[in-house]
């Protein structure tokens, strides 16, 4: 199983948001890993690596919004991902 991918701060109008967003994202991830420990599924979490290369580099190579990866180096990146996570 992999882990939703995580939108970038730039998509929210209000920091908060993001913030609270986050966490419900890092509660569904420990949630889902430890669902997949007990039933011994693969379980991948490839945001940290995506992050690596997006913080390096200019957003917009990668997504056509915030979100969304584009049909080029977007979808490479995060297929690559889960690679690494």
């Amino acid at each position: 199983m992999v882990a939703p991918w995580e939108p970038l701060e730039i998509e929210y109008d209000n920091s908060n948001d993001y913030y609270h967003d986050m966490e419900l994202f890092e509660v569904y991830g420990k949630r889902l890993k430890k669902y997949c420990d007990i039933n011994k599924c693969i379980y991948v979490n490839p945001n940290n690596y995506i992050k690596s290369v997006i913080d390096t580099s200019y957003v917009e190579i990668y997504y056509n919004d915030s979100y969304y990866p584009n049909s080029n180096k977007g979808i490479r990146l995060f297929s690559r991902s889960l690679f690494h996570g």
